[in-house]
């Protein structure tokens, strides 16, 4: 190769592999504070989570303290499921017709 075409080489060729270089890095950076968010955010679905059968629980024992037994609050448990069902059904209907 003649001398001009290495020195074009060169002055084409290395800014080009800076600026890959450099939006390679800027992607593998996306990708793991993405990455960190999500784990994030999955430890606190977790947390809510336990959060919520900590309340249950804690309901549970208030109930136990009204006398009603265990089959009455699971059979209250799915009255409301049901109910929450039933609405979520009659919204789908309202939001359809509009």
């Amino acid at each position: 190769m003649t001398p001009a075409v290495v020195i074009v080489a060169l002055v084409v060729g290395l800014p080009v592999l800076g600026i890959c270089s450099v939006f390679i890095v800027w992607l593998l950076k996306g990708w793991a504070l993405k990455t960190r968010e999500l784990r994030l955010r999955e430890r606190m679905l977790q947390m809510e989570e336990q959060d919520r059968a900590e309340q249950l629980n804690a309901r549970i024992l208030r109930m136990d303290d009204l006398g009603m037994s265990a089959v009455d609050i699971a059979s209250l448990m799915e009255e409301v499921r049901r109910l929450r069902m039933e609405i979520e059904g009659i919204k789908q209907n309202i939001n359809w017709e509009r």
